[in-house]
């Protein structure tokens, strides 16, 4: 999976959410809301043509992506790890997209639960963690980086293995806990995820050899 292969793709959806909130702009009011509690209360406003900024972030930011190998003598992860790179921008681009598109929602009167769609952008990006973490080679600064999984290949590999599974089970949980609502579905996904942290860098340390611990 290579970035290059999307960038016309996501190109076309980012035009089409421009083109697309131009058409409805004149339907916002003259202000409009940028960010509001879980209850609805609005907390910062802005004029109405702040939507077509936030309509054209995501274009500058696939334009900074796009100019990144020819500024660069080394792409970094883009060569190293071209898989999770892909992902992670992929990911990136769209939530830019989605937020702009909760903001536009929420002005044109479409009730949304923002605190509902944050969990489930966590529990996407999770997912997305857990897919590309076993594909990440050894001996790079992206990954889980355990003082056991840095000193040995073998030890990175599992490590990684392990790691994804758990995250795939933290995805879960924050999906799991969503019909909870409010902060309680919130402490839920968080308590998983710091077990899931917990619990990596544990596995990292006891399957090293006890002799190499210290190491």
């Amino acid at each position: 999976m290579k970035f290059s292969r999307y960038k016309g793709m996501l190109l076309a959806v980012i035009l089409i959410s421009a083109a697309a909130t131009l058409v409805l702009l004149e339907q916002l009011p003259e202000t409009i809301a940028t960010r509001w509690t879980q209850n609805g209360e609005v907390t910062a406003e802005g004029p109405r043509m702040l939507a077509v900024l936030t309509s054209l972030l995501p274009l500058l930011a696939w334009w900074l992506i796009r100019q990144a190998p020819s500024v660069s003598s080394d792409q970094g992860d883009q060569v190293k790890h071209p898989r999770a790179y892909a992902v992670t921008i992929v990911f990136f681009l769209l939530l830019l997209i989605g937020i702009h598109w909760l903001i536009m929602l929420y002005n044109l009167g479409v009730v949304i639960r923002s605190d509902g769609l944050i969990k489930f952008g966590i529990a996407a990006a999770l997912f997305l963690l857990a897919r590309v973490l076993p594909s990440i080679k050894y001996g790079h600064s992206v990954g889980i980086r355990t003082p056991w999984s840095i000193a040995s290949e073998s030890n990175w590999r599992r490590t990684h293995r392990f790691a994804s599974v758990l995250f795939y089970l933290t995805s879960a949980a924050f999906l799991a806990a969503l019909p909870a609502g409010g902060r309680s579905s919130f402490w839920i996904g968080i308590g998983a995820l710091l077990l899931t942290v917990m619990a990596v860098y544990l596995y990292s340390y006891f399957i090293t050899p006890k002799e190499e611990r210290s190491a």
